[in-house]
C-alpha cells in the first residue's frame, strides 16, 4: 500500500504542475452535446498523459511486462495524437473517423501479435485484434461524466489487483497505475479541473485488454466492461434505430451516462450508481472467477 501512496502523491505533485503547464490543452464540447456541459469548455485536457509512468517505471525494471506495457503505449499514443490535435485547432475534431480507425487496426494487430501465442489458431488472432478496438473505443465511450470513467476503472483495477496475485513486477506495476487514477479522481470529480481526453480513456482500454489476455481472463473482462459494452450498445441501438426510424430517438442522448444527464440527473448520482454497478459486476466476476 505504500506503493500506491507514492504514486498518489507523485500523481498529485505532476496534476498541480499539469493544470498549470497545459492550458493550451482545452475541452472543447461538441455543439450539439448537452447545454450544461457547455460549461466545460476550456477546461484543461490530456490528464491522461501521466497514465503511462507507472507503465514505463516497471517496463525498466522488468522487461517482461512489455506484453501489456506496449499495447496500452501504443493506444496511448492514437489518444495523445487526437487530443493534441484539437488543442492545435481549438476545437472537438481531432483524427479522422478514418484516420482513427487506421491507427487501431494497425495497433491492435501489433498488439495481438505480442499476446498471440504460436500454439493458438488465428481466430483467437482476430478476436484480440477486435478486442483491442471494442474495448479502447468503449472506454472512450463512457468518459462523458467527471470522474466517470476513472472511478469504474479503479473498481475494477481492484479486481484484477487479486487477480493478479501480490508479489509479482505486474502486481505492483498495476497497484502503482491506480495509485496514480487515484490522484487523477481527486481532480476529475465534479467539478473537475483536468480532463484525461483520449490519451487516458484509449489507454485504458488498451491495458486492461492487454492484461486480461495476458491472464487468460477475457470472460471474466467482458463481464468486468459490462458497463461499457451497454455505453457502446447504447450508442449502436441509437444510431440504428435513428436512421430506420427516420430520425426518432429511443434515448434524449446516447452514450446511456448522458440520457440520464438529459433527465435532469446529476453527475455526481449518475457516477455513484455506474460505480455501484461496477462493484457488483467485480463481485460477480471475482465469484465466478473463484477468487473468493
Amino acid at each position: 500500500m505504500s506503493l500506491v501512496s507514492i504514486f498518489v502523491f507523485l500523481g498529485i505533485l505532476l496534476y498541480l504542475l499539469i493544470i498549470n503547464f497545459f492550458k493550451f490543452s482545452k475541452q472543447y464540447e461538441r455543439e450539439l452535446g448537452l447545454k450544461e456541459h457547455k460549461a466545460k469548455n476550456g477546461t484543461v485536457s490530456m490528464g491522461g498523459v501521466i497514465f503511462i509512468i507507472p507503465l514505463i517505471v516497471f517496463l525498466i525494471i522488468d522487461s517482461r511486462l512489455y506484453y501489456v506495457v506496449i499495447p496500452a503505449l501504443l493506444f496511448y499514443i492514437i489518444g495523445f495524437i487526437d487530443d493534441l490535435l484539437k488543442s492545435l485547432r481549438k476545437n472537438n475534431l481531432g483524427l479522422s473517423v478514418m484516420q482513427k480507425l487506421t491507427l487501431e487496426i494497425i495497433f491492435s494487430i501489433v498488439s495481438a501479435l505480442i499476446l498471440f501465442n504460436a500454439n493458438q489458431s488465428f481466430i483467437i488472432l482476430g478476436i484480440y485484434m477486435l478486442a483491442f478496438i471494442s474495448s479502447s473505443n468503449a472506454y472512450n465511450l463512457t468518459d462523458g461524466c467527471d470522474g466517470l470513467l476513472c472511478g469504474i476503472c479503479l473498481i475494477m483495477g481492484i479486481a484484477f489487483a487479486i487477480m493478479i496475485g501480490s508479489n509479482s513486477s505486474l502486481f505492483y506495476m498495476h497497484i502503482s497505475l491506480l495509485g496514480v487514477l487515484l490522484a487523477f479522481l481527486y481532480f476529475n470529480i465534479s467539478k473537475a479541473y483536468i480532463f484525461m481526453g483520449d490519451t487516458g480513456s484509449l489507454f485504458l482500454g488498451a491495458y486492461f485488454c492487454a492484461l486480461c489476455i495476458y491472464l487468460n481472463t477475457i470472460k471474466l473482462f467482458l463481464l468486468l466492461s459490462g458497463i461499457m459494452i451497454f455505453e457502446t450498445l447504447s450508442v449502436i441501438i441509437q444510431v440504428l434505430f435513428y436512421k430506420i426510424s427516420g430520425g426518432k430517438r429511443i434515448f434524449k442522448m446516447a452514450p446511456f451516462h448522458h440520457h440520464l444527464e438529459a433527465n435532469k440527473m446529476s453527475e455526481v448520482l449518475v457516477n455513484l450508481i455506474f460505480i455501484l454497478m461496477e462493484l457488483i459486476l467485480v463481485i460477480l466476476s471475482l465469484m465466478w472467477g473463484a477468487y473468493i
